[in-house]
This record gives C-alpha cells, sequence and structure tokens, in this order.
C-alpha cells in the first residue's frame, strides 16, 4: 500500500498534493480490491491528519476531508468507501455482554477497556492517564491537551476536556493496583504490570482479538461490526476507537427513547467535540455538565446491567 502511494504520489511536495491526486490513488482499486482501497484509504488520512497537525499544509485542509472534493470524486466511483473508513464499533445492543466478558477476563488490559467503554474516551488518553488528572470524589477527570487529538490550549478554541465519571467508572479506578498503592499523582493509572508501563495501542488490539476469537468459537462469528462487515465484504473486528460510536449510537438510540431523553450536544462534549456552531461560545459559558453527567451514569449503568434509562 505504501509502495504504491509513494509511486503515484511520492515525488509531489506536500502542499502540492490535491484531493484529485490522493483519490489516483483510490480509483484504480475501489471496486476490484475494496480491502486494498479501504486500506489505501486509511493511509492517506492517516498521513495527511499528520501533516495537517503538523503544519506543513498551508491551506489548513486535509486534500482527503469527507467534506470536501475527495469525498465527491470517490464517491462518484464507490458510496460505501468512505463510510468503511470509520473503525468497526460493537453494536450497542451487544454492550453490556461485551462489558462482561471485559469484567470476567480480570486483566489490567481489559480494565482499561472497561475504562475506555465507560468514558467514551480515545485510547491515547485512557492509556497515557495519571493520577494527578482525577478526582474521585468529584467524579471528573481532566484529559491534558497532550494526550487529547486536538492539541490546542486556545480556551476559544479548546474542547471541553473533563470526562465525567460514573459511578460503575469511579468503582473500577478503586480497584486498581495503582488506586491501592497510594494513587501516587505521576504514575500511570494502567500500567503494565510485567514492565511498570502504560499499555500500547497493540496490546488494547490484541485483547480485543483474544476476546473475538473466543466468541468466535461459541457462535461462529465473533465480536464484529455488522454495518461495516456488509460494506467491506469481510468480518470487520470491532475496534478500541469503534467504543466511541457504540456510545454516540446508543445515545441517539430511537426505539428506548435515548433520542430524546438526552442532550445530543452533551452527547458530543462527553466525547470531547467541539461543536462548530453559533451556540459554541454560549456553551463554553454553559458547558452542560448536568446533561453531560446524567448522561454518562446512564451509560455506565447501561453497559454493567443491561438497563435502558428511564424515557424523560
Amino acid at each position: 500500500n505504501f509502495i504504491s502511494l509513494l509511486f503515484l504520489i511520492g515525488d509531489m511536495r506536500i502542499q502540492d498534493v490535491r484531493a484529485e491526486d490522493a483519490a489516483q490513488c483510490l480509483l484504480p482499486i475501489i471496486n476490484t480490491h475494496a480491502n486494498e482501497a479501504e486500506k489505501v484509504s486509511n493511509l492517506l488520512s492517516t498521513f495527511f491528519r499528520w501533516a495537517l497537525n503538523d503544519g506543513l499544509l498551508p491551506s489548513g485542509v486535509s486534500p482527503v476531508s469527507r467534506e470536501g472534493r475527495f469525498k465527491d470524486i470517490v464517491a462518484n466511483h464507490d458510496d460505501g468507501l468512505l463510510e468503511s473508513r470509520n473503525h468497526a464499533a460493537l453494536p450497542y445492543e451487544q454492550g453490556p455482554a461485551f462489558y462482561s466478558k471485559l469484567v470476567a477476563a480480570g486483566f489490567t488490559s481489559s480494565a482499561l477497556l472497561r475504562f475506555i467503554m465507560l468514558t467514551a474516551a480515545r485510547s491515547q488518553a485512557a492509556r497515557l492517564c495519571r493520577w494527578k488528572e482525577f478526582d474521585l470524589e468529584a467524579c471528573t477527570w481532566n484529559v491534558p491537551a497532550e494526550n487529547d487529538k486536538v492539541k490546542t490550549t486556545d480556551p476559544t478554541k479548546a474542547p471541553i476536556r473533563e470526562i465525567l465519571l460514573s459511578p460503575e467508572c469511579v468503582d473500577l479506578l478503586k480497584s486498581l493496583p495503582s488506586y491501592a498503592e497510594g494513587c501516587k499523582p505521576e504514575s500511570f493509572v494502567f500500567a503494565n504490570l510485567a514492565t511498570g508501563r502504560p499499555f500500547t495501542s497493540e496490546s488494547l488490539v490484541g485483547a480485543i482479538k483474544r476476546l473475538h476469537e473466543a466468541r468466535k468459537k461459541e457462535d461462529g462469528v465473533g465480536w464484529i461490526d455488522p454495518d461495516k462487515t456488509r460494506i467491506i465484504g469481510e468480518p470487520a473486528r470491532i475496534s478500541v476507537h469503534g467504543f466511541r460510536a457504540t456510545f454516540r449510537t446508543w445515545a441517539e438510540e430511537d426505539e428506548h427513547g435515548n433520542v430524546n431523553t438526552f442532550n445530543q450536544t452533551a452527547a458530543e462534549f462527553c466525547l470531547l467535540h467541539t461543536v462548530h456552531d453559533r451556540t459554541t461560545r454560549a456553551y463554553r459559558r454553559n458547558p452542560l455538565k448536568n446533561e453531560r453527567r446524567a448522561l454518562m451514569n446512564a451509560w455506565g449503568k447501561y453497559l454493567s446491567t443491561g438497563e435502558w434509562p428511564q424515557k424523560r
């Protein structure tokens, strides 16, 4: 995949790559090799996101943005590819069952995955969190900018980085070996017991893979994202990042009334997303803390018991 990109755009300066150039890396294989096309698409997205974060794109816009010309070009050839770039997510209906498997596993890595599910946090922020970021009495976790996807500390642009912790999440944190050792401020919350260092993203992928293989022996399917499986034409094992989508789709679920029970802007804030509309400034003055608290508490209860929140 990397060699194919070098062949097509390797001689170009980063700032000169247009949406049309990036799309040419995909169009020859988009209908004949869907899985390879997705891998190339993901590689392009990762590369230009890095370039954008490092200030290498003067325009401030990635040529493979899903909101621009690239999307239009690719969509004319295949409607499913851009959707398939999303991380494979656990269906929210299966959330409690998967969570119970993590509880039963009993490893620190499985506790970290439970924490990621309960907080809907990004993997890096969770893997690298230290005790100094938490106030367990107030049930809050303040994610430092260096561990967030959006690095800016400008208060007019930075997202809300406070994550509210459910009772289930606080209980989980208090059960950890690092808590028993005194919650030393600089200590990693989820340290690998063998190395004392944070877990790698690969170790979490491995933990999910083991659970997937065990489930597959039981039901012949495993823990997969059925929608993405349909799009790419092969089983799509769930991903760590996909737990964020699991939370978000649960928060706007319609049959049980979550979409009306919970404030949907608050759900975005729970994911540390910035809402880009004219009300953003007002929300900075009132960051919907009570609404976010209600969401996270209901989510924690749902994962641990399977109980749906009462409709408002």
